[in-house]
Parts: C-alpha cells; structure tokens; sequence
C-alpha cells in the first residue's frame, strides 16, 4: 500500500485544517476529493502522525486529526476543571457532550478530549439518550445519584472500582 506525497499532503492538511479539531473519513475525502479508502490507507500511511479518536462522532464515525493539532488543542487544567464539573453539575444524573459543550461554551471535540484524559473519574451509560447521544457522568455524582441495585449491578459490569 504505497501512497502518494501528493495524496498525503492533501490528507494531513485536510486533518490540520484550524477549524476542525477532528475529522471524518467522509469528510476529508469530500473535501480533497478522493474515495474513501484512499483516506482511509492515506491516514494509516501517516503512522503515528495520525490519531484516531477514542470516541466515535455523535453519528458513530471515527475521527481522526494529527499528532501536532492535538496536542495543539489538548485541554488546559481549566478547561477541564470545567467539563468535570459540568458532568458533576446537580442538576442532571448524565449529560451528553454537546449538553456539557453547550454549558462550558468549549467545543466538543474539547469536551471529548477531556472525557478521553479522565476516564478514572467518568462512567458512559450503557444506554444513550433519546436522540441516541452517548452519555456521561462523574463516578461520584453516579455513587450519590444511583441506588443500591445499580451500584451492585456497576460493580459487577466494571463501571465502579
């Protein structure tokens, strides 16, 4: 699978284009104007120059950006101080990542990257919203909030250390 410079560099440029933090395979493919799984085998190209995201896109595809825009637009201790208090907040028992962006005024993809860099600390439902959107909260606010029967049931799934 040998790809071309020119191929890559449209990709690594679609990926690092500054009003994206993460990006489809759909999405740079429209925009550089190549099929898919020339994409697809461009972004493996790319090594570990490419990352690809923890968490799928609220649609279920998988995102992709470069080593250099992450750590560009890693989360700083404040922000995420204010995602996790924005999953902790009283007033619901789970939220959802736009619910959470929405409320910090960060970007998803900002409140995704703090969700991946504290997974000790967050616990994603086993059931989505009824729009279908994934759904988080904090260890604690799910030990304040959950009785006694989902307590025992998390422990035994694994969600509760």
């Amino acid at each position: 699978m040998l790809v071309e410079e020119e191929v890559l560099a449209r990709v690594r440029h679609a990926l690092e284009k500054p009003e994206y933090d993460w990006r489809t395979l759909r999405g740079v493919a429209q925009e550089v104007n190549l099929p898919m799984e020339k994409v697809r085998e461009a972004i493996t190209a790319l090594g570990t120059d490419a990352i690809q995201s923890e968490i799928p896109s609220t649609t279920g595809e998988l995102l992709f950006t470069t080593k250099q825009r992450f750590q560009e637009n890693r989360p700083t201790e404040e922000e995420m101080r204010k995602v996790l208090s924005a999953f902790n907040n009283q007033e619901h028992k789970w939220r959802t990542v736009r619910g959470v962006s929405v409320e910090t005024g960060l970007s998803a993809p900002k409140v995704v990257a703090v969700i991946a860099g504290n997974r000790d600390k967050l616990l994603q439902s086993d059931i989505p919203s009824t729009q279908g959107e994934e759904l988080y909260t904090t260890r604690d606010r799910y030990l304040q909030s959950a009785g006694p029967v989902a307590k025992m049931m998390g422990f035994f799934v694994n969600r509760l250390v």
